[in-house]
């Protein structure tokens, strides 16, 4: 036996993370039937990764701080140090720290019968992806619709916008996303803020809200908000979903 040479910490690479996240591996293949990985990753406060999956699933020991876990469903588990989590293998995820604390934990994993296939990186966890005119998405330029529209005129604006709304509120594990799109879009149409309604209709089915839903609750809402409300919303929600009348198609 032999104490195993340190490896010295890496950062890694923004491809895979946003924020600052440090990597130190504890353990890594000798032989070619052995599997077992481990490593200690240490994140700055509110860092995450990009959405992956493991080819065998991975085992993850939250040793330090508040960890959040997120799945395609739309489902955030917060985990505590002492605690640990387990995804399946193939599932899409992203792990975060919470704000405002450091966050490490310990991840175990066994690599795929290809290494290079033990892990799958996918997109940047964000938002959602808002379409330019010059073909990128705010996703691929990791700006957001406010950061492009006020960045540089209102700044704290945009600023409460992506790190406290986006990044905290929505990501609090009490409600899922669903809910939280139903009840904004809710208070929306009450408001009459029907502008606000172009970008979170579609971010509400993407969310896992569907159509037939979000067309139901705006006639639900005509009773209780009053029908001008109910019609200018269902307006906004016709042209965002993409429906025309039949004349027009035919003109």
């Amino acid at each position: 036996m032999n104490i195993e040479p340190r490896i010295p910490t890496s950062k890694n690479p923004p491809e895979q993370f946003a924020g600052d996240v440090w990597l130190d591996p504890i353990s890594v293949p000798h032989d070619a039937d052995q599997r077992m990985v481990v490593a200690t990753v240490r994140f700055a406060p509110g860092a995450r990764t990009a959405w992956h999956s493991h080819a065998r699933g991975q085992y993850l020991r939250v040793t330090q701080g508040v960890a959040r876990f997120g799945d395609r469903d739309g489902n955030i588990i917060e985990v505590r140090a002492g605690e640990t989590l387990y995804t399946p293998p193939g599932q899409d995820h992203w792990h975060a720290a919470a704000p405002g604390c450091f966050m490490e934990h310990i991840a175990m994993l066994e690599n795929a019968d290809d290494p290079t296939a033990t892990t799958v990186w996918k997109e940047t966890h964000h938002r959602r992806r808002v379409q330019r005119e010059d073909g990128m998405s705010d996703e691929q330029t990791g700006w957001t619709g406010g950061r492009r529209a006020f960045g540089d005129f209102a700044p704290g604006l945009v600023h409460y916008t992506d790190e406290v709304l986006f990044d905290e509120v929505w990501e609090r594990p009490e409600l899922s996303k669903r809910d939280r799109s139903l009840i904004t879009v809710t208070a929306l149409v009450a408001g009459g803020n029907v502008d606000q309604l172009r970008f979170h209709l579609p971010f509400a089915r993407d969310n896992g809200v569907t159509e037939q839903e979000l067309v139901e609750a705006i006639t639900h809402l005509a009773f209780y908000t009053g029908w001008p409300k109910a019609m200018s919303a269902m307006t906004v929600a016709k042209e965002v979903f993409g429906h025309r009348d039949d004349d027009a198609e035919n003109a």
